[in-house]
C-alpha cells in the first residue's frame, strides 16, 4: 500500500506506508491509496484541529505500517503518528482467528470505525500527566474524562461506541444505567479509593464489568470520567481544551456538581 503526500490540509501528513509483507493486499482494498476518505480526509483534518487546540508542532506526518496486529496506534520518538492499519480490518477478519494474543472481545473494535477516536486518543495522551500512582480511581476517571472529551470536541460526530471503544449495545448500556453507576461507585466507598485493584475493575480492559451486569461494558471509569468532564466543561465553556487539561481532578469534580447524571 502506497500512500502519498495529502494535499486537503496544511500538514505534509502521510509518507510511504511501512508495509513490508502480506496481508498488504487485503489492506489496500480496505484502504484505497489516495482514495480513502477517512485516512486522507477526515484523520488528517483532525489532527490538525489537535495540533492547533494543542499549540504543537507534532505530528509533523502519519505513516500507516503493518503492525502484525499487535499495535492500533503509535508514536515513533520523533513524534511521527503510526497507524497499523491491519488492525482496523473489522472483526471477522480471517487472520485474527490465527492471532493468540487476540482475544474475542478485542476483535469487536478491530475495525475502521474506530481507528479515528484510537489515533487522537493516542495523541492527547501525549498531551496530559497521567495520574500518579497514589491517585485515586475518581483521579484515573477524570484524567481518562479530559481525553475522550477533547475527542469529541475535534470530531463532534464521533458516536459514543467509537469513542470509548465499546459496541453500540455496550455504548447504550452505559448510558442507560449511569447513575446506577456512580451510585454503586459511591456506595462502595470507590471514588476515592487509591487501591490498585480497585482502580483496575473500572479502569482495565476485558470483555465486561461482571459484578455490575453481565451486559456491562468494561472500563466504566472512562464512561463516569467523562461525564464529570462534560457536566464541567458546561459550566466553563470558555476554558480551552489545552487549559482544561491542566486542571486538577479535585478541582473539576468539584466544580462540575456531578452526581450521577450529565
Amino acid at each position: 500500500l502506497q500512500v502519498t503526500g495529502v494535499q486537503t490540509c496544511a500538514l505534509p501528513i502521510f509518507s510511504q506506508s511501512r508495509y513490508t509483507d502480506s496481508p498488504t493486499r487485503d489492506i489496500s482494498g480496505a484502504f484505497p491509496a489516495g482514495q480513502d476518505p477517512l485516512l486522507y480526509k477526515t484523520l488528517p483534518h483532525a489532527v490538525a484541529r489537535f495540533r492547533k487546540e494543542f499549540n504543537t508542532g507534532k505530528p509533523t506526518q502519519i505513516t500507516t505500517f503493518l503492525s502484525g496486529f499487535r499495535y492500533q496506534a503509535a508514536l515513533d520518538d520523533s513524534g511521527e503518528l503510526l497507524i497499523g492499519l491491519d488492525t482496523y480490518m473489522g472483526q471477522n477478519y480471517r487472520y485474527y482467528a490465527t492471532a493468540p494474543y487476540i482475544y474475542d472481545y478485542q476483535t469487536r473494535r478491530m475495525s475502521r470505525d474506530y481507528l479515528l477516536a484510537d489515533a487522537l486518543r493516542l495523541l492527547l495522551q501525549d498531551q496530559i500527566e497521567p495520574p500518579q500512582s497514589t491517585a485515586s480511581l475518581l483521579e484515573h476517571m477524570i484524567a481518562s474524562g479530559k481525553i475522550h472529551y477533547a475527542i469529541k470536541k475535534l470530531v463532534p460526530d464521533v458516536p459514543d461506541s467509537a469513542l470509548f471503544r465499546y459496541t453500540a449495545l455496550q455504548a447504550s448500556w452505559a448510558n442507560q444505567y449511569e447513575k446506577d453507576i456512580w451510585q454503586y461507585l459511591m456506595s462502595q466507598n470507590l471514588v476515592y479509593s487509591s487501591e490498585i485493584r480497585s482502580i483496575g475493575r473500572f479502569m482495565d480492559d476485558g470483555p465486561a464489568t461482571l459484578e455490575l451486569d453481565p451486559n456491562a461494558p468494561p472500563r466504566l471509569g472512562e464512561w463516569t470520567g467523562y461525564s464529570i468532564v462534560t457536566s464541567y466543561m458546561e459550566k466553563y465553556p470558555k476554558i480551552s481544551l489545552q487549559d482544561l487539561f491542566t486542571k486538577s481532578g479535585s478541582e473539576i469534580f468539584r466544580n462540575s456538581g456531578y452526581r450521577g447524571q450529565r
